[in-house]
């Protein structure tokens, strides 16, 4: 007897089955108890991350509907026409990025097939909040239907007007199990471990010491000294500022635990066992620490492999059976992501060559070619494709040389047009230096001045940013709407999108580090003067006769080669990671890489390479003076074959 035979003798003989719905859950809606917030991505970056890359992969592939069984692809109809454009506000894209994304998160995705006609077809698709989703379990069907929670408004959803996407669950029959829950105590310790961090930082990294004295404070010296202690030298911002101690004062230090320093260092473990959860290799996210051209290219197979194809298979098939029945015979499914070792199937090949058992021909139908001819037409037709074949590469080539040189006259003008601001830029810094350098002056031996008194790092990091920002979103804007030239598409660069907004935030990042290489100059100069017991006058200008080139002769390369490098360089990152952002916007997952080739070896060895956008966007450009670029990864051979000279030419001229 069956499983299904014995669970009904059950039912006729009023006992449970294995698979009955408690009494007192018949009728009624189960909440589903989740062990941890959804928003824990929002607090988490690599939960953000990963969950980000699973969903955007989902939205990425695919997915056709097709006649029966066959390979005939149904571009038009209702269902095809359903899955495109589910509702007035989604694209069939955006509904798969959100299943995916509450499949992650809460192990549950929901569809509501809204204004259901007689045949069972929605007019549209909505994806349901899953944290707002109660299933109703019923005795007999097993679960009857569904409550969806509107500001504590509960509307009843019949079966058939609900498309439950979930992941196994062992523990829960009614419910799924997300990849957040089957880690909810690693994400507590990581959560633990930010608010240490950000309290750690916010307090100066750590407790430097304690102030002792032998004396007996008052009141009101106490409440001084810890006012002034706490404004001149706490927080990050002040950190590695000498202090000055009043008489009786002594510093005592505290040094680090090595329970504290193990504790700050389990960022990165935490990290790859979050990445580990998620199925989600290191290099999907640009992390690069021990990758390289051949074992990133691994990753992204293990991970199309191993993560995506499971959950692709799992979403095609729950709408197989729920969705594509009631629009008849068709069948949905996903493009695939698995593609069959080239290099395998052709040794196998070899090895039925060297048994002797099949014919040339048949082997090389088995490779997927014609059989041998050898009369005149098929060399002529051989002779035809060679030619056609050539013409192609060097339209191809025609294409990517004329998108670098475009690249490369645009960000000429965008140098010359810039490096007078970084210039006076530097000047001005100068100016404000040397201010506070003879303001302070000297008495007698004494100076009256450390040499980071000189320097006001928030006045100049947001004096610097005013002019790069500027320059980032003007190349960034150019750079993403050129991209679209490729692909035929009009795209506009919006700062009101969040994402290009991140960009321009992430590239004003760098700041930092341009004014930190000229304070650092500045301090090593002036504590060079200090030390040979120059005036204020030499410190400042210089004193040539001793090799001493002073405040000034900082600012004066500052003003050359600096000022121009980092016109080239901060230009070049725009360009080229506004460039990859769209690719992104437009679907593409790789990207040629166009680099030069009379630099170094590492450019050289660039050249030409097939990368994954998130190694582009980790490898912007080897040095300050690249020239790297790059194009999206098409086949535009096979486009020129297709479309012809016509075609060339009017994309050269949109890539101009």
């Amino acid at each position: 007897m069956g499983l299904m035979s014995k669970m009904a003798a059950l039912f006729r003989r009023g006992q449970k089955s294995p698979l009955d719905v408690p009494a007192y859950l018949d009728g009624k809606p189960y909440s589903y108890q989740d062990p941890t917030d959804p928003a824990m991505m929002l607090r988490i970056s690599w939960v953000y991350a990963c969950v980000r890359i699973i969903a955007q992969s989902v939205k990425r592939t695919p997915l056709r509907v097709y006649q029966g069984k066959t390979d005939n692809e149904m571009e038009s109809g209702p269902l095809p026409q359903i899955l495109k454009r589910p509702n007035q506000f989604m694209s069939g894209k955006q509904l798969l990025e959100g299943t995916a994304t509450w499949l992650e998160l809460h192990g549950n995705a929901f569809w509501y097939l809204s204004e259901i006609d007689g045949r069972g077809q929605p007019k549209e698709i909505w994806l349901l909040d899953s944290r707002h989703v109660q299933v109703v379990p019923d005795v007999k069907e097993f679960i009857t239907g569904y409550v969806y929670d509107v500001n504590g408004k509960l509307i009843p959803l019949e079966r058939r007007e609900v498309i439950h996407f979930k992941t196994f669950n062992p523990f829960n029959p009614f419910y799924g199990l997300g990849t957040l829950q089957a880690m909810a105590g690693l994400l507590e310790l990581e959560d633990l471990r930010n608010t240490y961090d950000k309290t750690f930082f916010e307090n100066g990294a750590i407790i430097k010491g304690v102030l002792k004295t032998p004396n007996t404070l008052s009141d009101a010296a106490f409440k001084r000294i810890t006012r002034d202690w706490r404004r001149t030298y706490g927080g990050a911002k002040n950190a590695n500022k000498i202090a000055i101690m009043e008489e009786g004062l002594e510093f005592q230090p505290i040094t680090l635990s090595q329970a504290d320093m193990e504790f700050l260092s389990m960022a990165k473990f935490n990290r790859d066992r979050i990445l580990a959860a998620f199925g989600v290799p290191p290099a999907k996210l640009g992390i690069m620490e021990n990758a390289n051209y051949s074992n990133s290219e691994e990753q992204d197979r293990t991970f199309w492999s191993e993560t995506m194809a499971p959950k692709l298979a799992d979403i095609e098939e729950r709408l197989n059976n729920e969705l594509a029945p009631r629009y008849g015979n068709l069948t949905i499914a996903f493009d695939p992501v698995v593609q069959e070792d080239e290099s395998q199937r052709v040794q196998e090949v070899v090895d039925l060559a060297n048994t002797g058992i099949l014919t040339v021909d048949e082997l090389r139908e088995r490779l997927g070619y014609a059989p041998l001819k050898q009369d005149q037409q098929q060399q002529d037709q051989q002779q035809n494709n060679q030619q056609a074949n050539e013409e192609a590469a060097k339209a191809a080539k025609g294409i990517r040389d004329t998108f670098q040189r475009s690249r490369t006259a645009y960000l000429a003008r965008v140098v010359k047009e810039f490096e007078p601001d970084l210039v006076k830029f530097f000047e001005e810094q100068e100016n404000r230096v040397l201010e506070k350098l003879i303001m302070t002056g000297k008495t007698g031996k004494q100076y009256n001045f450390i040499p980071d008194e000189l320097w006001d790092s928030y006045t100049e990091d947001e004096k610097l940013l005013a002019i790069l920002s500027v320059l980032h979103i003007t190349v960034a804007r150019a750079a993403y709407e050129k991209a679209g030239a490729f692909f035929d598409t009009d795209l506009r660069f919006d700062l009101e999108n969040p994402a290009n907004a991140e960009l321009i935030k992430t590239l004003g990042q760098k700041i930092t580090r341009i004014n930190e290489t000229t304070r650092e100059a500045i301090v090593k100069e002036v504590l060079e003067g200090m030390r040979r017991g120059y005036s204020i006058n030499q410190i400042a200008y210089g004193y040539p006769d001793e090799n001493y080139k002073g405040i000034a002769g900082v600012f004066e390369q500052a003003r050359g080669y600096r000022a121009r490098t980092i016109a080239r360089s901060e230009s070049a990152d725009a360009y080229n990671a506004a460039n990859l952002k769209a690719y992104i916007d437009l679907g593409q997952e790789k990207v040629e890489v166009l680099d030069g080739v009379d630099w170094d070896e590492d450019c050289r060895r660039a050249n030409g390479q097939i990368w994954t956008i998130q190694k582009a966007q980790a490898n912007l450009k080897a040095h300050p003076n690249c020239v790297r670029a790059f194009a999206p990864y098409i086949d535009l051979e096979k486009m020129y074959r297709k479309e012809g000279p016509e075609w060339a030419n009017r994309l050269k001229k949109k890539l101009l």
